[in-house]
């Protein structure tokens, strides 16, 4: 492995689209993922002082690297648009010590130590922020959980079964009777309470249990090593990112639970300023994003359109602009992004993030354009290709689904399929299976959330492809409403539609409401207690459900079978 990363990542620059990409010293550190490990630490290392307190496969002291190693205090760790006050403020890595520091003395006064779970019950901003530093100043195993909704958060907590909870009291409404009893208070430490020691984690112990949307089961916390959660993040911010201390980076609209906390970690290794937008606040203000030179600019779908709705000008201020290859990608739309916001000529690259891997598991070289979806396989993790049928069988070829290895068992292995191009590079080439930007749709969680409204008798979601430049799919909710007439259903559609989107907002959050309902006068199949899910996806692939519910014969079967239901329970 190369000593020089300034001579690996300029590497990565290509000036054209169609160039070919060939990367002997990448594919040296899947092979040899130690000694790149200890090269891209010696660089760190040898950056600024004081030096790090971390040793690479023994500890690792995350606050203390990240906080306390700068070589300015005036450095900002945070930016953000502040609503109440309508201005950008700015959170300072002395500022963020100090106030790490306080609170972590109020969390240690009622009990929290060394290697408990907490559970961060907190919005991505400046609050996520100061509780996630404080956490890792006392040695705490965190679990970041964005406060969706009360069914969200019982499920995952459950699961977790955390020593302790930080949040807001806002937000208290959320959990139930048990979780609140778990919160802790972000009470005024006085200034003899304040906690200045920093934890070293040993290397192999987890210092974060991740809940990935990108994995199935949803509800399954990842232990996440604190040497994943350390060398991960510092190979982003040095090779894909190229950060520096003062540089800005800013993702408006990235998708919190899969890039958070490991793209901040990245940014405050480096020295960096995390710039955090709300897409909302895009909406409101587009040339916030002129505030700063920007190194990095991670630019969503949402967040393109709405730059495009509303255009801010030029941005010169960009170095790099990076894309997630799992959102639907529509050539069409990204070059007119591309012409509207004067980015012929800047780096694009695609960086695919997975919170519970530590950091990128994709990243790619910097094109012009932005028009291509060519990845690379991170740096120092070796990986193989599997055969996408399940049966835990490497690859033949050059195309599969791309896996770290040594994973063997069909269960462990990702979504991401890849074929190779040439050189380097593979072709990302969608999921294995339908997914919503790459995110694993919560198909049970939907139908159990909407199980009590009176007008349901089953559910079931199913997928389909949405068509169109983007292509994609579609999540469609199929509601089975029992026996009752047609004509009727029909002119209840509206309003019950809006019923199960406030049901599934309450419960579940915003981002899982279906792309589509449909409202069927029907009974689904059974398998004992629970719906047949296979039996729902084809009747309806195959239009069945749609002319069942129109034909008298169904109707009077569906009215039947409800007469009999109600004369054998007695009801």
């Amino acid at each position: 492995m190369p000593h020089d990363l300034d001579a690996v990542t300029r590497a990565l620059s290509v000036d054209r689209e169609d160039a070919l990409v060939a990367l002997p010293w990448l594919d040296e550190t899947y092979r040899a993922p130690d000694a790149f490990w200890a090269a891209l630490w010696q660089d760190y290392a040898g950056t600024a002082s004081p030096p790090p307190k971390s040793r690479p496969g023994e500890g690792y002291d995350l606050y203390h690297d990240m906080v306390v190693r700068k070589p300015s205090k005036g450095l900002a760790a945070l930016a953000y648009y502040d609503r109440r006050a309508r201005k950008v403020q700015s959170l300072s890595y002395a500022e963020l010590h100090a106030e790490s520091a306080r609170l972590a003395g109020a969390w240690a006064a009622q009990k929290a130590k060394a290697g408990d779970v907490i559970a961060v019950v907190l919005p991505f901003g400046r609050a996520f922020l100061v509780a996630l530093c404080a956490a890792l100043r006392l040695g705490l195993v965190i679990s970041f959980l964005p406060p969706l909704g009360d069914r969200h958060l019982a499920r995952r907590l459950e699961k977790l079964a955390p020593a302790h909870i930080a949040t807001d009291p806002v937000y208290l409404g959320l959990l139930d009777a048990k979780a609140q009893k778990l919160a802790l208070r972000d009470t005024a430490a006085a200034p003899h309470e304040r906690y200045e020691r920093s934890f070293t984690y040993p290397a192999k112990k987890p210092c974060a249990l991740v809940f990935s949307p990108l994995r199935d089961p949803l509800d399954a916390p990842v232990p996440l090593s604190a040497e994943a959660a350390y060398l991960r993040p510092l190979r982003d911010a040095r090779l894909a990112l190229s950060l520096r201390p003062g540089d800005t980076v800013a993702a408006p609209g990235a998708h919190p639970a899969q890039h958070q906390p490991c793209l901040v970690l990245a940014t405050l290794l480096a020295g960096a300023t995390f710039f955090h937008l709300e897409l909302a606040d895009l909406a409101q203000d587009p040339g916030l994003l002129l505030q700063f030179p920007l190194r990095a600019l991670g630019v969503t779908t949402a967040a393109r359109d709405q730059l495009l709705r509303a255009s801010p000008g030029p941005l010169r201020n960009v170095s790099l602009w990076f894309k997630n290859p799992e959102e639907p990608f529509d050539a069409i739309t990204w070059r007119a992004f591309v012409e509207a916001h004067g980015l012929q000529k800047t780096p694009a690259s695609v960086f695919l993030f997975d919170a519970a891997d530590g950091g990128m598991t994709h990243f790619s070289a910097r094109r012009p354009e932005g028009a291509s979806l060519k990845v690379l396989p991170a740096a120092g993790v070796p990986w193989a290709l599997f055969d996408p049928d399940g049966s835990g069988q490497e690859a033949s070829g050059q195309s599969g689904l791309f896996a770290p290895t040594p994973t063997k068992k069909p269960a462990q292995i990702g979504h991401v399929l890849l074929s190779r191009v040439a050189g380097s590079e593979f072709l990302y080439a969608g999921t294995l299976a339908p997914r919503r930007h790459g995110r694993v749709y919560p198909r049970a969680e939907v139908v159990d959330a909407i199980a009590d409204l009176p007008f349901v008798t089953a559910a079931s979601v199913v997928a389909a492809l949405a068509g169109g430049a983007a292509a994609g799919f579609l999540f469609v909710l199929l509601v089975f409403t029992g026996a009752e007439p047609a004509e009727a259903a029909a002119r209840e559609e509206a309003g019950r539609t809006d019923a199960i989107h406030r049901r599934i907002r309450a419960r579940l959050g915003d981002e899982f409401t279906p792309d589509r309902t449909v409202f069927y006068p029907l009974y689904a199949r059974m398998k004992g207690k629970e719906v047949d899910h296979a039996w729902c996806e084809g009747q309806f692939q195959r239009g069945s459900l749609a002319r069942k519910a129109g034909q008298g014969t169904f109707q009077r079967l569906t009215e039947a079978r409800k007469r009999f239901v109600k004369d054998v329970s007695g009801a």
